[in-house]
């Protein structure tokens, strides 16, 4: 690529160094800022191809960040990372046009994965069939929700993996996964995540749940944090994984015009 600036906005020095040190790593050219202003007039200067955000800044909010980014640049790849994964933040982060967004601390192979692929998609790379497809993980509680899932992201390049059990999930568990996506009745979602966190390749990747079924459950107060699980609705998952992966090619052919 012939831009490899990638920007990180961080507060804390450490995080700074760390992920710094794992982009020259990886090939890019890390470039730093500590809060939202200066991180702007780098945005404006050096429009680096990628920007790793965290959401608390000093100065103000990076979701407010987030926007400016997306007005001078609106290819710029953005991956939101913060410690306070709350349903609000994540919601304000897809409604503002972010990329992707991982939490602290950071898994290393989910953000490798994520800036690769992320740029290699806004770059429009010359040939789909060598860009990585994110791995998805489907867990439902029925084969009917189970195929009304995989309708809505079947749109897209990415590999699915469905599963309507917990036997079953247990086996899927031995796979790798990028994402998994839970769309399971109330009285289910705290084993389901405990199965998941409990799985050494799904023990760090991010794990999006449809709040829509877990409204006003009072019982599950504190599970999403516990495992950290994301609370989304089905509209904002499949937002999400879109701007994860393409639209499969042979979709975009036969989509009509008007």
């Amino acid at each position: 690529m012939s831009n490899k600036k990638v920007l990180i906005v961080d507060d804390e020095s450490s995080v700074r160094w760390a992920l710094g040190e794992m982009l020259k790593g990886w090939g890019y050219d890390p470039l730093e800022s500590g809060n939202a202003e200066s991180a702007r007039k780098i945005v404006e200067s050096e429009r680096p191809v990628a920007v790793l955000l965290d959401i608390n800044l000093p100065d103000g909010s990076g979701l407010d960040l987030l926007s400016r980014i997306k007005h001078i640049n609106p290819t710029t790849f953005t991956i939101m990372i913060t410690a306070d994964s709350t349903v609000e933040n994540v919601v304000g982060a897809l409604r503002r046009g972010a990329d992707d967004f991982l939490s602290k601390p950071v898994n290393i192979a989910e953000l490798q994965f994520s800036l690769r692929s992320g740029i290699r998609a806004n770059r429009g790379g010359a040939d789909d069939s060598k860009k990585l497809k994110p791995r998805i993980l489907i867990v439902t509680d029925s084969e009917g929700n189970l195929d009304s899932m995989i309708r809505l992201l079947d749109i897209f390049a990415v590999e699915l993996t469905g599963i309507s059990s917990l036997a079953e999930l247990r086996r899927a568990c031995h796979e790798v996964h990028d994402l998994a996506l839970v769309d399971v009745h109330p009285g289910l979602v705290n084993q389901t995540l405990a199965e998941l966190r409990a799985s050494r390749t799904h023990s760090d990747i991010p794990i999006l749940v449809n709040h829509e079924r877990l409204v006003n459950e009072i019982s599950l107060a504190g599970v999403l944090p516990k495992y950290r699980a994301m609370a989304c609705n089905r509209k904002e998952m499949t937002e999400l994984i879109g701007r994860r992966a393409n639209p499969r090619s042979d979709d975009r052919q036969q989509k009509p015009l008007l």
